[in-house]
């Protein structure tokens, strides 16, 4: 996910990663890892993620709040309540809004970092963690480590990242992002949410930008 996902700054973690680094020795491969990976950036299904999730921010403390994820074909959507990304992951182009400013950018970096498993950030060491059943279906866990963070992310059999966790390497592995609560659903809010005009405005239901009930 960025969930997406994608606002984890590297100095201290944003969801959205990306700065790009040196590339370092690949890891050892491990088919069961690569195979994860490659299904989050390469999904065609069309869904749409909605999640609750806990963010600790630098000098800002822990909070929640709402992030979301729209995907159809090649084009990805990611919602947060301080950006909006599309993205085509087949030509690997991508455009960022943050909404405070209302600054566009765009680049090939904010597609890597939307379009499945974040690829920004070079992998150091990866390991497949198990497969288990969840209450949207079947999930393989896979944790992979990068210069500042471990990603521990569940993704489902089409593809969709589900469940995610960021700790930082170097602080006693403290967790910086945890999904709380996902809804997954195949209808998507719009048919034009992946255009570039569409960045103007969020398409998320207000029903998913309030906390969940207990």
């Amino acid at each position: 996910m960025f969930v997406s996902t994608t606002r984890l700054a590297v100095a201290a973690g944003m969801i959205l990663m990306v700065a790009a680094c040196a590339p370092p020795a690949k890891p050892a491969s491990d088919p069961r890892v690569d195979a994860v990976i490659e299904r989050s950036r390469t999904t065609r299904a069309t869904y749409a993620v909605y999640a609750w999730v806990r963010v600790e921010r630098p000098n800002e403390g822990a909070m929640e709040e709402w992030s979301t994820e729209f995907h159809s074909g090649d084009k990805h959507r990611v919602e947060t309540p301080a950006d909006r990304v599309v993205a085509d992951c087949a030509t690997g182009t991508g455009k960022t809004l943050t909404i405070a400013t209302g600054e566009i950018l765009a680049g090939p970096e904010y597609a890597r970092a939307a379009c499945g498993v974040n690829s920004n950030r070079p992998i150091l060491e990866k390991a497949y963690v198990g497969s288990r059943g969840t209450p949207t279906g079947r999930v393989d866990r896979i944790r992979l480590t990068d210069a500042g963070l471990i990603r521990i992310y569940d993704i489902d059999q089409n593809g969709v990242i589900v469940g995610t966790t960021f700790k930082l390497r170097h602080e006693n592995n403290r967790t910086v992002l945890s999904m709380l609560k996902v809804v997954v659903e195949g209808d998507l809010p719009a048919t034009d949410i992946f255009d570039h005009a569409s960045l103007q405005r969020s398409v998320v239901p207000d029903r998913y930008k309030v906390a969940p009930k207990s």
